[in-house]
């Protein structure tokens, strides 16, 4: 393993509970270098789809009121920041199977939900949301026959307007992650079911509205769950993911050129078994991860990840929370501090710490 590097400490705060009860589908994006905002399913409250903004001040987080966004039972929430007063929210209906989305408001610690918007009419799930700009955002997620599909969402006000789906994958498509290359390029990973549940990538060309998929690229020859992916510039992505033949905790290097990608060699940095992998960009040669450690008490568990060209390794892990945790999500502040929200705790309630 590698040596922490000057800047990242691998050191943690204390807790915030943001929820006094049990939630799922966890999502935090920040919205400022002292502000986040988290949304997720509250199962204490019918598991309506529920927004909260978590204020930063040096390691210590203080949670604002939560807003309920919707009375409807949601899944596979996902936020992303499209300025530092607004996001851009999308989640399954779990009654009516449909993809939904919404713009969600802040003002201090007040969320205020904008009009909810249907961007796929049929069964979907593994939702995730990326902004290219403050009024333009591509959700990726399965959908018709089980396909990967994208969406480009158009921001107006608080108003959001879908253009049409595209197919990026035509086969089952699960765990989804998207990020920005740039405002008309995305890249999504996933795990491709129709293949053997393999690791795979493709860049989203978007022109308007329309997006245009480019071959999809293979990034590991294994089963993966867990997807996770962010992106450290415009030619260079890190992926996470469970390899479910092992269970371990993986990592690859994927390199752009154009609409072409080409991996690199995965990399293990946790070597028992792992769920629900977040990860999240602090430079452009350092991403951490977080996850759950089933091999280890299922304690919420993080790893610093240093780049060099398409080689990644791993710092030693280090645990955030020493409790059982589940859908840990992950959103850098600043190039040596992130925010982590997760289930657990004493209490398994939503949780969130700052990580340094």
């Amino acid at each position: 393993m590698a040596t922490l590097e000057s800047g990242f400490k691998g050191e943690v705060g204390d807790p915030e509970v943001f929820e006094s009860a049990t939630v799922t589908f966890a999502s935090v994006t920040m919205l400022s270098d002292v502000k986040a905002l988290v949304t997720y399913t509250d199962t204490g409250n019918s598991s309506y789809i529920t927004a909260c903004v978590l204020s930063v001040s040096g390691e210590t987080i203080t949670a604002g009121t939560p807003l309920q966004v919707a009375a409807e039972v949601a899944q596979y929430t996902a936020v992303d920041k499209l300025s530092e007063t607004t996001a851009v929210l999308v989640y399954r209906h779990t009654a009516a199977g449909v993809g939904r989305t919404s713009v969600l408001s802040v003002s201090g610690t007040t969320v205020t939900a904008g009009g909810i918007e249907t961007f796929a009419s049929t069964n979907t799930s593994w939702q995730s949301v990326t902004a290219l700009s403050a009024t333009k955002a591509v959700v990726t997620y399965r959908g018709t026959s089980s396909y990967g599909r994208a969406c480009v969402l158009s921001i107006t006000g608080t108003s959001v307007a879908a253009g049409t789906p595209a197919t990026f994958e035509s086969a089952d498509a699960s765990y989804t992650s998207v990020d920005t290359l740039s405002e008309t390029k995305a890249i999504v990973a996933y795990a491709d079911d129709g293949n053997g549940h393999y690791g795979t990538a493709c860049v989203l060309d978007i022109s308007g509205t329309t997006v245009t998929p480019g071959t999809p690229a293979i990034f590991d020859s294994v089963a993966c769950k867990g997807v996770g992916l962010t992106v450290l510039s415009d030619t260079i992505v890190v992926t996470t993911y469970r390899d479910d033949v092992t269970g371990y905790g993986v990592a690859c290097v994927l390199s752009i050129s154009t609409s072409t990608i080409t991996p690199g060699t995965p990399a293990t940095f946790e070597n028992s078994s792992t769920n629900d992998t977040s990860v999240t960009t602090l430079s452009a040669t350092k991403a951490l991860t977080v996850y759950k450690n089933n091999g280890n008490g299922s304690f919420g568990t993080s790893c610093l990840l240093n780049i060099s060209g398409t080689t990644v390794t791993g710092d030693d892990p280090f645990v955030f929370e020493g409790t059982s945790s589940s859908y840990p999500s992950v959103s850098a502040l600043s190039g040596s501090k992130a925010i982590t929200t997760f289930n657990g705790g004493a209490s398994s309630y939503g949780t969130a710490r700052i990580l340094y």
